[in-house]
């Protein structure tokens, strides 16, 4: 692979038992000359949708932070664990799980909506520039400020106890262990995180993922695989540049906009060249003397 040829964005199935470090690793030993990163944490126990950004995609990771989710899973009922998921230490001896479907679906239906949630002690989260995970480890308390996220829809699949299968939509920033956590509190009787798989994040979906152990054993493919970096930031409507204004955006320098635009100050736009390639996200902005531009943030090209 070129540099050229590189830069973009490889869907993988992150299998289980690896963190986004290790896939990114990986990653790297068959593109040693690629810079190489990651778009989106999963926990180690997690499966699913982990985008890899290659060479100068990478400078574009900020737009997959707060891309909406969509997760499948199972929460055990009978026992919480310290990290709210199957990978804790339980916080207390198994409890019986006595309750019904109809308790369930009303449980659930509270998570729905605009909630304020608080992450886990053993999150990546972090307070006094640390982690919160290094201070549970050692065993030390660390505040954990709540914050409003997002859920558009919680489905339960199945319930068989102690077995709750569900799929859940989300905003960025939502941690499906916490809610585990919460709805074992409304049962009584603890639960947590069995099993956790990411089918979508923002526009990458699980169906066009591409196996971690597929691509290590034929690294001559993965070519085939990366999409182009615009596919990042397909939400952002498009502004083609003719090649002299593209030449300006490559070297980061602003344009002027036309008097009748109008877009208001932070509208940021895709800025492709004459062949239809990003080669920047772009920002209006109004300067101090009243000229409107549309200014180079991240150059690609």
């Amino acid at each position: 692979m070129t540099q050229t040829q590189s830069s973009g964005v490889l869907i993988i199935d992150k299998p289980a038992g690896l963190t986004s470090h290790d896939v990114v690793a990986r990653l790297r030993r068959c593109l040693p000359d690629t810079k190489v990163g990651h778009g989106g944490t999963l926990d180690p126990m997690a499966t699913g949708v982990l985008p890899v950004l290659l060479h100068r995609a990478t400078r574009l990771a900020q737009f997959l932070l707060h891309a909406d989710k969509e997760y499948g899973g199972i929460i055990r009922f009978g026992w919480a664990t310290d990290t709210h998921d199957r990978e804790g230490e339980p916080l207390a001896d198994p409890r019986p799980v006595n309750f019904t479907r109809t308790d369930i679906d009303e449980w659930v239906g509270g998570f729905v909506g605009n909630i304020i949630q608080s992450p886990p002690a053993y999150s990546a989260i972090k307070w006094r520039g640390r982690p919160l995970y290094q201070y549970a480890r050692r065993g030390l308390s660390a505040p954990r400020p709540e914050r409003p996220v997002r859920v558009d829809a919680f489905d339960v699949f199945a319930w068989d106890p102690p077995d709750l299968q569900f799929r859940l939509a989300c905003s960025g920033g939502t941690y499906v262990r916490s809610i585990a956590h919460e709805l074992g509190e409304k049962a009584g009787c603890g639960a947590h995180l069995h099993a956790l798989c990411r089918r979508r994040l923002g526009p990458f979906l699980l169906e066009h993922a591409a196996a971690l152990e597929d691509l290590l054993a034929a690294p001559d493919q993965i070519a085939a695989r990366v999409l182009p970096p615009d596919s990042l930031v397909k939400h952002l409507p498009p502004w083609p540049c003719p090649p002299e204004t593209a030449a300006r955006v490559r070297n980061g320098v602003e344009f002027p906009l036309p008097e009748s635009d109008p877009h208001p100050d932070g509208t940021q736009f895709r800025l492709m060249d004459a062949a239809g390639a990003l080669i920047a996200v772009g920002r209006v902005r109004t300067l101090d003397e009243g000229r409107r531009v549309l200014r180079p943030e991240i150059v690609l090209a």
